[in-house]
């Protein structure tokens, strides 16, 4: 697993009901099933046909290294079961990047698993952690191979390696150096990807967080040309190949979970020095805590720390964030 993991190698896992009843008071459409590494659950099949079954409105989604997913057995499993969507840890096509990164060369892995990804025609994020000198330079192709392949893959999770694990002072890559990597990788200016941040609405509000629709950025890029329609679609084209832009053109009416696009989301992990404690609290995206609570992903974190480390404090302190 990554090095860089912000979660204990070791926690208690908890029982299947206990997660039944997390999904079941979950307010959000979109149920993560995440780890340390979920695959290793004996029992996610089930979790993931009792959310199907039981609230056929939220999607599930598998956050996992991949490598039980390069078993063409083990997707079409997870697929039948009602699984819809996979974020991938995806950190670059080298070799030497993935013994970095994960201590041993999962590349092999990888790529079957995205095979069998698009085979089972499940919708699939790849998840890149950027590590400083290791794999900057492997982003752009990692872009272009996700928007080539916009039949099953919708978005590129961008990261910047947390301060825990093996992290050194002075391998901190800010939010800005992502920037100037997407920027780099499309040919959109920092001045057009941030009049086209989608986190600019009253959903997000922190300021380590960035997303950016490549289609949409495309789209306000050519609307002011002559022209500016058709120089769009040919540039759709070059992009993501003909049939998929035939696809996207006549396709505008689906509901957007399914609708072909391709974002990259940016998040710069905050520091000890740079971190508002208020603004993290309204980061968009929640996380369990060990005892079953639903947080704002930085406040559950923080909990689960505390929680940790409860013998060494008194137990009503533990439990207050």
């Amino acid at each position: 697993n990554c090095q860089w993991c912000y979660l204990p190698k070791e926690s208690a896992q908890p029982g299947i009901q206990l997660l039944k009843n997390i999904i079941d008071n979950c307010h959000h459409r979109y149920v993560v099933f995440s780890g340390g590494e979920p695959t290793l659950r004996e029992d996610l099949c089930e979790l993931i046909a009792y959310m199907r079954k039981e609230h056929p409105d939220k999607f599930s989604v598998l956050l996992t290294n991949g490598v039980k997913l390069a078993d063409e057995s083990y997707v079409k499993r997870l697929k039948e079961f009602g699984l819809q969507y996979v974020i991938l840890s995806f950190n670059g096509f080298r070799k030497e990047t993935h013994q970095y990164i994960s201590g041993k060369d999962l590349a092999g892995y990888k790529l079957q698993a995205l095979k069998n990804l698009k085979k089972f025609r499940l919708w699939t994020i790849l998840s890149m952690t950027l590590a400083k000198g290791i794999n900057e330079d492997e982003f752009i192709e990692v872009y272009r191979f996700g928007i080539r392949n916009i039949n099953f893959i919708r978005q590129i999770r961008l990261r910047n390696v947390s301060e825990i694990g093996v992290y050194k002072e002075g391998e901190h890559i800010y939010l800005s150096d992502m920037l100037k990597l997407v920027s780099k990788a499309t040919s959109f200016s920092i001045v057009e990807m941030a009049h086209n941040n989608s986190t600019g609405n009253s959903v997000f509000k922190t300021g380590n967080y960035f997303v950016l629709d490549v289609f949409e950025t495309l789209k306000h890029k050519h609307k002011s040309l002559l022209f500016g329609s058709l120089r769009y679609w040919i540039a759709v084209a070059k992009l993501t190949g003909v049939i998929n832009a035939f696809r996207m053109r006549f396709e505008p009416s689906r509901p957007i979970e399914t609708r072909l696009m391709f974002r990259i989301e940016i998040f710069a992990w905050p520091t000890p020095s740079n971190i508002d404690l208020e603004e993290s609290r309204l980061f968009c995206i929640d996380h369990v805590t060990n005892d079953g609570q639903i947080l704002p992903f930085w406040e559950a974190l923080y909990r689960n720390d505390r929680l940790r480390t409860r013998k060494k404090i008194p137990i009503e302190e533990a439990l207050r964030v």
